[in-house]
């Protein structure tokens, strides 16, 4: 309803056709085909009228399916907004500016997800308690890993010196009347700690964990445990992000084979490498199976 018509509203009607839907899933289609093969530096390779070679040129070719000037006809005309673009200075923070740039960004990102029983879930975050408050009072729940070492919690350290290997205490604080954990877990040189708005420790009973750890004696044996729920939680989603990342960039980014710095562009690859990134999961998922990597799934 939007990309196509302000596409068509940029292509030249003098010089160059309407856009169609089936038309721009084969421009799509272009993309994603260059992009399964890494040493082509010039795009226009693959619409070489000369032989395929082994050692230069692309490996093969796209003219059968849209001729090239077609093809950057609507590159160029893309549009993916029919609102005007905002002004340059960044009005990101602008509604939640009383909660500093952190914070401000987590709400920003998180807005859909408000009042829904949903988790946020983030790798590091802020030591700050005065920062979280604000988290409840939009229903949204909250979980974030905490500095290790050099963190103003230094007690807790202290607290679990003496304490056994996977054993795990809860720690709780109200701050300007809201109630918030910090979700605590010995390990052999450290302390894992979550701070969370919600979570108790029962033992998640299909979440096994070994660790190889040192004696006393200087021998190392193998301890086994089950991870409390909190820790269990934030160990299997808080690399969700990065996976995505990993299957939307690997063995070759979208992005790259596009070779745009525009940003409307670079966002729009964005989306599409995270949708086929989420089909291919969804698709594994479906099937009760591995997902296939990226160049198989394309």
């Amino acid at each position: 309803d939007v990309v196509i018509p302000q596409t068509n509203a940029n292509l030249d009607s003098t010089k160059s056709q309407q856009l169609t839907m089936s038309e721009f899933f084969v421009f799509l289609g272009c993309i994603f085909f260059m992009a399964c093969f890494e040493g082509v530096s010039d795009r226009r390779e693959w619409w070489s009228s000369f032989p395929i070679d082994a050692f230069k040129g692309a490996p093969f070719c796209l003219n059968e399916y849209m001729p090239y000037r077609r093809f950057e006809d609507i590159m160029q005309a893309l549009c993916f907004t029919n609102h005007p673009y905002p002004p340059y200075a960044n009005q990101f923070y602008d509604e939640f500016e009383e909660c500093g740039k952190t914070v401000s960004l987590m709400l920003q990102m998180s807005k859909n997800l408000w009042n829904t029983g949903k988790v946020v879930t983030m790798d590091r975050y802020s030591d700050n308690e005065g920062e979280w408050s604000v988290w409840p009072s939009i229903g949204e729940a909250m979980r974030s890993m905490m500095a290790s070492a050099g963190s103003r919690f230094w007690y807790i350290n202290e607290y679990f010196q003496d304490n056994p290997y996977g054993n795990c205490v809860t720690l709780e604080q109200v701050v300007d009347g809201v109630k918030f954990f910090i979700h605590s877990q010995k390990e052999e040189n450290f302390v894992t700690k979550i701070m969370s708005c919600h979570g108790i420790l029962t033992r998640v009973e299909d979440h096994d964990t070994s660790h190889d750890v040192a004696n006393a004696d200087g021998s190392r044996s193998q301890i086994q445990f089950k991870y409390p729920e909190p820790i269990s939680c934030h160990n299997q989603e808080r690399h969700w992000v990065d996976n995505t990342n990993n299957r939307r960039l690997n063995p070759i980014a979208l992005s790259d084979v596009w070779g745009t710095k525009w940003w409307p562009n670079q966002q729009f690859t964005f989306l599409l490498e995270v949708a086929k990134a989420n089909a291919a999961n969804a698709r594994g998922r479906a099937c009760n199976m591995k997902a296939e990597p990226q160049l198989e799934f394309w």
